[in-house]
C-alpha cells in the first residue's frame, strides 16, 4: 500500500507538472494574442500617422505652389516677361498635379478653381498683348500724323505766308 501511495503522489506530482506546462503555455498563447493585437493596432495607427503627415506635407506644398503662382502672376503684371509668364503656368501646373495627390474630398472642386485661375491669367495675357498691340497701332499713326503735320508747316512756312497753315 505504501507503494501505491508513493505511486499517488508521483502521480499527483506529474499532474500538477502537467497542469503547470498547460498553464504556462495558455499563458503563452494569451500573450503572444496579446501582442500580435497590439502590433496590428500600432501597425494601423502608424499608417495612420504618416497618412495624415503626407497629407499635411502635400498640403504644404500646394499651398507653396499657388503662392507661388500668385507672385509670379504678380511679377507678370507689373513687368511683363515671357519668364514669368512660364514660371506662373509652371507653378499652377504643379498645383494641379499636388492637388490630384492630396485625395481630398474637395480635389474636383480645387481642380476647377485652378482651371478657372489658369484661364482668367491667360486671358489677361492676351487682352495685355491685345492692348500693347493697339498701343503701338496709335502711336504709330501718331507719329505719322505728327510727321505729316510737320511737313505742311514747313511746306507752308518755307514756301508762302509763315501765318497761314493750308492742308
Amino acid at each position: 500500500m505504501s507503494k501505491l501511495i508513493a505511486n499517488f503522489k508521483q502521480l499527483s506530482r506529474s499532474e500538477r507538472k502537467e497542469s503547470r506546462i498547460r498553464a504556462v503555455i495558455i499563458g503563452f498563447v494569451l500573450v503572444m494574442t496579446l501582442l500580435v493585437a497590439i502590433a496590428i493596432g500600432t501597425w494601423t495607427g502608424t499608417t495612420k500617422l504618416f497618412d495624415a503627415l503626407n497629407r499635411i506635407y502635400t498640403t504644404g506644398e500646394l499651398i507653396f505652389s499657388l503662392d507661388r503662382a500668385r507672385l509670379n502672376a504678380l511679377g507678370y503684371v507689373r513687368d511683363p516677361s515671357k519668364d514669368r509668364l512660364d514660371k506662373t503656368l509652371y507653378y499652377i501646373e504643379q498645383s494641379h498635379l499636388l492637388t490630384q495627390d492630396l485625395n481630398d474630398s474637395n480635389e474636383d472642386d480645387i481642380l476647377k478653381l485652378l482651371e478657372e485661375y489658369k484661364n482668367s491669367f491667360l486671358e489677361y495675357v492676351k487682352i495685355d498683348k491685345e492692348r500693347k498691340a493697339i498701343i503701338a497701332e496709335y502711336a504709330n499713326r501718331a507719329n505719322t500724323l505728327n510727321h505729316t503735320f510737320k511737313m505742311v508747316i514747313n511746306v507752308n512756312y518755307n514756301d508762302g505766308d509763315p501765318n497761314v497753315i493750308k492742308l
